[in-house]
């Protein structure tokens, strides 16, 4: 088949399929920007794109993802050291049902080629992915994990970094994992230390959210990210949209 008639087939789902489609979620994910109609037509003209395009496929055309020496514990991955089933909005273009892996050392999104090779995906290209439940953005050229929006908007940046020692001449690697926790207010970003911090930016409702912690019985100490997503969400459902 040539690459003209490919590409007229592509370019005929795509119009069909913006034509007819009819609203529906994205598998994995909660809430996109797009409206349904044009999502359900994207991702349908990416199907047909991919079944005739074969490995001319932009999505799956990325540089080889170098793999790692052992660890004696941890792994550099997003929470499961396997593919998952996500979706990734790679240059506007949304595509679901995509096997994904992200790098959090390398801060890369991984999937593998038509011949199940892995590849990275390209960092200025990737707009935005669903993986594992979570919402991941791209600020200033890195991936944050959206964790709650409204008037104000929570995000984490999740970080892995590889630690070595020597152990009776051995050299040991380990991962190590932090969590960096931002909030958007007004038009401004700060970093949150810890609750109290967050606490310090809405004086308002600083009363009513530790009133509501108590009565879910959430402490801070005891699970950091639940404490900061149940007051930011407490705060936000205060100010409707």
């Amino acid at each position: 088949m040539t690459g003209y008639l490919r590409l007229f087939l592509f370019l005929s789902g795509f119009s069909l399929f913006f034509a007819h489609a009819e609203a529906q979620p994205a598998a994995g994910a909660t809430t996109l920007s797009d409206t349904a109609a044009s999502r359900i037509a994207t991702w349908n003209a990416i199907e047909v794109y991919h079944r005739f395009m074969g490995e001319g496929s932009r999505l799956f055309n990325g540089p080889e993802h170098i793999g790692y020496l052992p660890f004696h514990s941890g792994h550099p991955y997003f929470q499961i050291d396997s593919v998952q089933t996500g979706s990734v909005r790679y240059e506007d273009a949304w595509y679901r049902d995509v096997p994904l892996l992200y790098d959090i050392v390398r801060d890369e999104l991984i999937t593998p080629n038509l011949y199940g090779e892995p590849i990275s995906l390209s960092n200025e290209k990737v707009n935005e992915f669903y993986l594992l439940g979570h919402h991941f953005i791209k600020t200033a050229g890195e991936y944050y994990d959206l964790l709650c929006s409204g008037k104000i908007i929570l995000e984490v940046r999740r970080a892995k970094r590889i630690q070595e020692s020597i152990e009776l001449m051995q050299v040991i690697r380990d991962i190590q994992y932090t969590d960096h926790y931002y909030i958007l207010k007004d038009g401004e970003r700060y970093s949150i230390g810890n609750l109290r911090s967050l606490l310090a930016l809405v004086k308002d409702k600083k009363k009513e959210i530790n009133q509501d912690l108590r009565r879910k019985k959430i402490k801070y100490r005891r699970d950091h990210e639940q404490a900061l997503v149940e007051a930011v969400t407490y705060y936000n459902q205060t100010f409707p949209q």
